[in-house]
């Protein structure tokens, strides 16, 4: 069989791309197929990856530990951003109260807990100014932020029967949510009124100026819906009975009124009967 004749003016077809940071200056007019490395420029600093323009310039693709990409070049991450090696992205923010380096290369990779200083006291959140303080940036219930640290507020009227209060300066606070039997009104907490709901209670939960509903009762009384209702023992219910009058469950239920029903409920509940 004949072989086939090789044309020996003809090019290879298919091309290669050149490694990173490497570039070949080849048009199709030569025969160059060499790749060579690009000359540094500002963009290719710290990269862990570049690429090549010409062959005068190159960009960042990708960034070495502790420095983010931002546009074509590396920069180094500050005090309370990371960056991991082979970042492709800009630098990532420390969560609250955590700190890392500036980036080096070696450091501003990871974060770390900033040592406790007093401006961190009483704080719900800080941010670290370094490796060994840190400063509030909110506070818990009961301070206000005073510049950069948490101080009691004073008590004024306002923070009176609240269980919760929200400092407004140094010398204010006012009520979040109140104690048991009162109300939040406005920035104060008053003590509703009492309504039918509330007797016998052992405690109650306003739900306006003028009502409130039990929500726990005193000893002898269950709570039926939100009113607290006396207990019957099985002794009141016999001496009913046998004084001829028959308000039971089993016996002539449809005379009986809403709050003996509530009475009779409330007894065999107590008894596990229901």
């Amino acid at each position: 069989m004949a072989q086939p004749t090789l044309d020996p003016f003809s090019k290879a077809t298919a091309c290669e791309a050149c490694p990173a940071g490497q570039y070949s200056d080849s048009d199709v007019d030569n025969d160059d197929t060499s790749c060579s490395a690009c000359a540094t420029s500002g963009n290719g600093a710290n990269a862990a990856n570049v690429t090549c323009t010409t062959g005068t310039n190159q960009v960042a693709t990708t960034c070495n530990a502790g420095y983010g990409l931002v546009g074509s070049a590396c920069g180094a991450c500050d005090a309370l951003t990371y960056a991991v090696q082979g970042n492709s992205a800009v630098c990532q923010t420390c969560a609250s109260g955590s700190y890392t380096d500036t980036g080096t290369g070696t450091t501003g990779t990871t974060c770390s807990t900033c040592a406790t200083s007093g401006n961190g006291a009483n704080a719900a959140t800080v941010t670290c100014t370094s490796g060994t303080n840190q400063v509030a940036t909110t506070c818990n219930a009961g301070y206000w932020l005073d510049g950069s640290a948490c101080s009691t507020c004073a008590t004024s009227g306002n923070g009176a029967n609240a269980t919760t209060i929200t400092c407004t300066s140094g010398t204010n606070q006012v009520a979040a949510t109140c104690d048991a039997g009162y109300w939040l009104d406005e920035d104060a907490c008053s003590a509703c009124a009492t309504s039918g709901n509330g007797a016998n209670a052992a405690t109650v939960t306003c739900t306006s100026g003028t009502n409130q509903i039990a929500t726990t009762c005193d000893a002898g009384y269950g709570l039926v819906g939100s009113a607290c209702v006396a207990l019957i023992t099985q002794a009141d219910v016999d001496a009913a009975y046998n004084a001829g009058i028959k308000c039971s469950l089993a016996d002539q239920l449809a005379d009986c009124n809403t709050t003996q029903l509530a009475e009779i409920a409330v007894h065999y509940q107590s008894q596990g009967q229901c």
